[in-house]
C-alpha cells in the first residue's frame, strides 16, 4: 500500500434529516447526491471506495484494515484517520461500537499483525479540532501536555502524545469504551486519527 488512499462511509438517515437529499451509489468508488425538490442539483464524487449504508464491517475491514496492516508488516508507519460531523460514524469506525458488535478498524488491524506472529506496536490516538490536538489515550482528570505535529524525513508524529505499547489487541480493547467516551465528548465536525507503528526489537 503507498500513498493516500480516501474511503467514504455512508450511514442510514432519516429522509426528513437529509432535508430531501438522495443518495445513489452507481458503483462502488462513486456515490451521487440530488436533491429531491432540485433535481437538476446534482453531484457526483469519487473515492477509491465508497461504502453504503449497508455494507458488512468485514467488507470495510478488508478494503481498510488489512492494507494497513500489509504496510505495517512490512515494517512501515500507517495511520487511519476519520473526518466528518458529529454523529456521522468516526468513533464506531475507527473504535467499533460500544455494544461490541462491529469491531473498530484499530482493534482489525492490530488482530490481523498479532495473527502473524508480529509485535509488539505503538499505538497513538488523537483528537483534532480547530488546529488543536487532544490526546484520546490520557485520563480524562489529567492535564495533557500540548501537542504538536511533527514534520521530518521519517514521516509524521505528534509530539507529547501517549504512545500505548501493545504486544496483543486485548490489551488495548480494555481501553476501547474510553476511547470511544473521549472521542464523543465533543459532537461536532472533527477528525480523529489513530496511527501505528512497528517496534524494532
Amino acid at each position: 500500500m503507498a500513498g493516500v488512499r480516501v474511503f467514504a462511509r455512508f450511514r442510514e438517515v432519516e429522509r426528513e434529516r437529509e432535508g430531501g437529499l438522495v443518495t445513489e451509489f452507481p458503483d462502488e468508488r462513486t456515490v451521487e447526491a440530488t436533491f429531491v425538490r432540485r433535481p437538476e442539483q446534482n453531484f457526483s464524487f469519487t473515492f477509491d471506495r465508497v461504502f453504503p449504508p449497508r455494507v458488512s464491517a468485514a467488507e470495510i475491514h478488508s478494503q481498510c484494515a488489512e492494507p494497513a496492516a500489509k504496510h505495517l508488516a512490512a515494517g512501515n508507519h500507517a495511520i487511519i484517520y476519520a473526518y466528518g460531523h458529529g454523529g456521522s460514524g468516526k468513533t464506531v469506525t475507527i473504535f467499533g461500537q460500544r455494544d461490541g458488535k462491529e469491531k473498530g478498524l484499530l482493534l482489525s488491524v492490530l488482530d490481523s499483525l498479532c495473527a502473524q506472529g508480529l509485535g509488539p506496536f505503538a499505538v497513538t490516538a488523537v483528537d483534532i479540532y480547530k488546529e488543536t490536538l487532544r490526546d484520546l489515550l490520557a485520563p480524562k482528570s489529567s492535564s495533557a501536555p500540548s501537542l504538536k505535529l511533527r514534520d521530518s524525513a521519517a514521516g509524521s508524529s505528534v509530539e507529547g502524545a501517549i504512545e500505548l505499547v501493545i504486544a496483543e489487541p486485548g490489551e488495548l480493547a480494555g481501553r476501547i469504551p474510553a476511547l470511544q467516551s473521549q472521542a464523543g465528548i465533543l459532537k461536532s465536525q472533527r477528525p480523529s486519527a489513530c496511527t501505528t507503528k512497528p517496534l524494532q526489537n
